[in-house]
């Protein structure tokens, strides 16, 4: 029994709308699964303040990509201490994707098993 062109093309079209549903779900969980912590809101964060990136250091540090960004304060909407021109160096870090791509599984197991973050607030 030979199918016809139409229904050909609609299980084409089905098949294709579903690869791109998991897709866009698998992507969806990556991005939101690889944030270090929650964001913070405005109104319970110490310090808030505008300014522009002046450097930015990157260590690769035990499996963590560890960013400095010295941002030069243009204006400051909350927080004491700081003042319009300070560079303030503000610290950001992501787990490094890199870190157990030549390893073997035994070193990926003792690795993961001694890894620590750098800070309790990146």
């Amino acid at each position: 029994m030979a199918l016809s062109p139409r229904v050909c093309r609609k299980t084409l079209l089905v098949k294709g709308l579903l690869q791109a549903a998991t897709a866009s779900a698998i992507l969806l969980i990556e991005v939101t699964s690889f944030g270090a912590r929650l964001i913070e809101k405005r109104e319970s964060a110490n310090h808030v303040f505008t300014g522009k990136v002046e450097t930015l250091h990157l260590q690769k540090i035990n499996g963590y990509l560890n960013y400095t960004v010295d941002v030069a304060v243009t204006s400051i909407e909350k927080g004491d201490g700081i003042k319009v021109g300070q560079v303030v160096p503000v610290y950001c870090y992501l787990k490094d994707p890199d870190w157990l791509k030549d390893k073997s599984e035994e070193e990926k197991r003792h690795d993961a098993l001694r890894r620590v973050s750098p800070g309790s607030s990146p």
